[in-house]
Parts: C-alpha cells; structure tokens; sequence
C-alpha cells in the first residue's frame, strides 16, 4: 500500500500543490484506489525555520517535513551533508525519479570498485 510521496528538490509549495491535486484527481477518477487523497507529502532539502516560514506565507500541501541537519546541528558551525540512494528493498530494485538526469539512479544493487593507475 503506497504511504506518499517525497519532495526533496525544486519548488517545495508549488510541487506539493500539484501532486494534491493530482492524487485528489485520481481518487475521484479511480474509486478503487480512494486512498490517494489521505498519502502524505514529505518534503526535505535543508529545511529550516526561514524555509518552513517561506512555505506557509506561499501555501502548500505538505504533511510531513523531513528536518535532518538544522534540526541537530548549530548553524553557526558546519555540517556534513550526505544523500543516501536506496536502490534496494528485500532484492527488489528501486529506482529514484528526477527531472535532473545526473540525480537518477540505475536500480539495483552496486557493487564498488577501485581502480589504479600505473602511479597508484
């Protein structure tokens, strides 16, 4: 059973407006599958006070804000931030969608590598 959807890039208020209206549309269309109106929308990408103020001055359709770094680090100091790329559940590949090329992944799992060179 799907849960929602998770935005984690672009424009957070205007992409989880239309995914709403998408899933409120395919419930109506699609009796069946009513669940679609009640799936959260997660968002995350260095969510922080300033961004969740932006969001509720713009309006959007988030139900679930994902606040990882400014929630356990001090602005004041640096962090290191890392993605990590599920492309595997229980031997089933997964694939993430992106409208930026460089960010989709071939599903499955990876195996790595190193590789020298004549100079190590």
């Amino acid at each position: 059973m799907p849960r929602g959807i998770r935005l984690d890039s672009g424009d957070l208020s205007y992409l989880s407006l239309t995914v709403h209206r998408i899933f409120l549309q395919f419930a109506t269309d699609h009796p069946d599958r009513s669940f679609f109106k009640d799936l959260d929308i997660v968002a995350s990408n260095d969510i922080n006070e300033e961004v969740l103020h932006f969001l509720n001055k713009q309006g959007h359709a988030i139900t679930v804000f994902g606040i990882g770094t400014n929630l356990v680090t001090c602005q004041a100091q640096p962090a290191l931030g890392c993605v990590y790329k599920l492309v595997e559940i229980d031997s089933k590949p997964r694939m993430k969608m992106s409208q930026d090329f460089e960010k989709v992944l071939i599903p499955g799992r990876k195996v790595a590598y190193r590789l020298f060179g004549e100079k190590g």
